[in-house]
């Protein structure tokens, strides 16, 4: 009897000790549990303990036991070794695998796992629906993973009209495509390093094709080409009207250069009326055909200050407006502004894509464009958002029933909107090898130019007409031909911004209406090659020249002459302060070179 109550007495107090342990091991779960909300994507785990609570996983990668689950799209992504969460080893044998830590990046997260391997959960925007990307980067061990899916119960699955797997969640359709997908035993099979799956939003309609709105004429270099001339005739005519008389700075510089691609240049600048090269009108633009360098260095300087600090306080408040500025990335990269590109960098990473707007998507595909040129191997910080740029800006294009195609940012056609965007498509295209986007861009500069008038000059503003066969202006705005003169064909002999910065010469960009501007650096002597004209002069400030010892010219040293303006022949001036060469340059070959020596040998 008393053999009885001792065992009841220990199997009452293990009974307990039992439940004891269970409730302090739920409390630990409990505590240890953790759900994150990254955008439309969620993640859920355990820490390893409760230490790894006080990391930030944007810092440091925070560690992880257990099961580990990210859930996107009415789907559960599982990182579990008890359901089929594998590796295929190099060797043919498959392991059991689980996550070991997390970080969290700017549009997702990236999970460490007990081979060495990562896998990289990120979403995009693509065609106006957002998706989710699943990247393997594989260990040198591994060479498959296989990671398991499941719809949650708030999910149907349905098929399409092809019979693909499709999930219904939330009133959209997902879909996987990228990597093999085993449907049956749902999992996505990652082979190979690098090996992407992908799994969003089905568009509700067909996808935007730009080949349907590109015009034959687009297509036909000659066809293209025969357009820019003829309008080129017509504005040219009307500069050269408005050169008799009082024509304005711009007239002036279209004309001018204009005039120099025609092999016209000495006529153009010795038939400059007098009432502009001394009158007040006059700025810093048109110094690089008629000179007055010191007052232009002024006004080029003040320019250049007030345009960098706007920039600057737009990306220090965090001003998305920012993004629609013209040619961003190259204005801060020529000037050497490393701090203001690494905060802008990071304004774009931090940017939701569905809040890009039609001025804002235009400037996005340029910068995609410019970060490739000038910033090289650095990760794109635009290449995430171009897909929804390209989305939103393609929901700007209104066709003709005549094919013309103009775009409509707001209510109207905005036709310098229409340009810019038509360039900025050009470009786009010739840069990816797409020859529907660069047939769209000359689709949209032709449209333009089909409203022009007999001057040149454009409307402001455009709508499509009652039978919508055409376009035609609203109101009595009009665009100046000289103001988008250069947009059209290009700035060759055009004054404008010339990058020169070398690797291990920063910061140095040439003020110039010469042809394309080259530079090399030894460490001692800075060597600028300036192709222009035989027998002609042009003018230049080369800016981020830092104090140098002598300079040569023709392969002669020049000494520095305040009055070098005045003479028939080259000459240099230097402002310390502003860091600028300024020079006249009269060239007695196709190519001058401009020879910059910081080191010179003890005679």
């Amino acid at each position: 009897m008393k053999r009885h109550v001792v065992l009841r007495t220990i199997g009452l107090f293990g009974l307990y000790v039992a439940v004891f342990i269970t409730l302090v091991l739920i409390q630990y779960v409990r505590k240890t549990a953790f759900t994150l909300n990254l955008g439309s994507m969620v993640v859920s785990g355990n820490y390893l303990d409760v230490n790894e609570i006080k990391k930030q996983a944007k810092v440091e990668p925070v560690q992880v036991s257990g099961r580990f689950s990210v859930f996107f799209g009415g789907m559960e992504f599982s990182l579990a070794e008890d359901e089929g969460f594998t590796v295929l080893t190099t060797k043919g044998s498959r392991i059991p695998l689980s996550a070991r830590a997390f970080s969290v990046l700017d549009t997702g997260v990236r999970l460490d796992l007990a081979d060495g391997s990562s896998l990289i959960f990120k979403t995009f925007f693509a065609n106006g629906v957002e998706t989710l990307s699943i990247q393997a980067v594989l260990d040198a061990s591994a060479q498959e993973i296989r990671l398991p899916f499941r719809p949650l119960r708030s999910s149907h699955i349905t098929a399409d009209e092809k019979n693909r797997f499709m999930v219904s969640a939330g009133g959209s359709n997902y879909s996987f495509s990228g990597s093999a997908i085993d449907y049956q035993n749902k999992y996505i099979s990652l082979k190979g390093n690098m090996a992407v799956a992908s799994y969003g939003q089905i568009p509700e309609k067909k996808g935007f094709n730009p080949g349907d709105l590109v015009l034959a004429s687009a297509l036909d270099d000659q066809a293209y080409m025969g357009a820019i001339n003829r309008w080129l005739a017509q504005a040219g005519s009307s500069w050269e009207r408005s050169m008799a008389g009082s024509p304005d700075e711009y007239t002036v510089l279209a004309y001018v250069s204009q005039a120099a691609r025609t092999g016209n240049y000495r006529s153009a600048t010795g038939t400059t009326p007098a009432a502009f090269l001394e009158g007040s009108q006059r700025t810093y633009r048109s110094s690089a055909f008629f000179g007055r360098l010191d007052e232009a260095l002024r006004g080029l300087a003040s320019a250049d200050r007030e345009y960098l600090g706007r920039l600057s306080r737009m990306i220090n408040e965090k001003t998305l407006d920012i993004l629609a500025e013209p040619d961003l990335i190259r204005t801060l990269s020529v000037r050497g502004s490393k701090t203001l590109v690494d905060e802008l960098v990071n304004l774009v990473k931090a940017l939701d894509p569905s809040t890009l707007t039609p001025a804002t998507a235009v400037g996005v595909i340029e910068d995609t464009v410019l970060w490739k040129k000038y910033r090289g191997s650095d990760e794109n910080p635009f290449e995430r958002l171009k897909d929804q740029a390209l989305f939103v800006i393609a929901g700007t294009l209104k066709p003709s029933s005549e094919g013309k195609v103009v775009a409509f940012p707001s209510s109207q056609g905005d036709l310098l909107y229409t340009l810019r965007l038509g360039n900025a498509l050009l470009q786009y295209g010739s840069s990816a090898g797409l020859a529907d986007w660069i047939g769209l861009g000359k689709t949209l500069i032709l449209s333009a130019l089909d409203l022009s008038d007999t001057n040149g000059s454009l409307p402001a503003v455009a709508d499509l007409s009652a039978d919508k066969a055409s376009f035609v202006p609203v109101g009595d705005g009009r665009i100046a031909s000289a103001r988008i003169y250069p947009q059209i064909t290009g700035y060759l002999y055009y004054p404008r911004v010339e990058d020169l910065s070398l690797a291990g010469y920063t910061g140095l960009w040439a003020w110039t209406a010469a042809g394309p501007l080259s530079a090399t650096y030894d460490g001692s002597v800075l060597d600028i090659t300036v192709p222009f004209f035989e027998g002609e002069t042009h003018y230049m400030m080369i800016k981020g020249v830092k104090p140098f010892k002598k300079i040569q010219l023709y392969n002669i040293d020049f000494r520095t002459d305040p009055r070098f303006e005045r003479y028939d022949s080259s000459g240099w001036a230097y402002s310390e302060s502003e860091q600028t060469l300024l020079l006249k340059m009269k060239h007695r070959a196709k190519e001058e070179h401009i020879r910059i020596f910081y080191q010179v040998s003890e005679q």
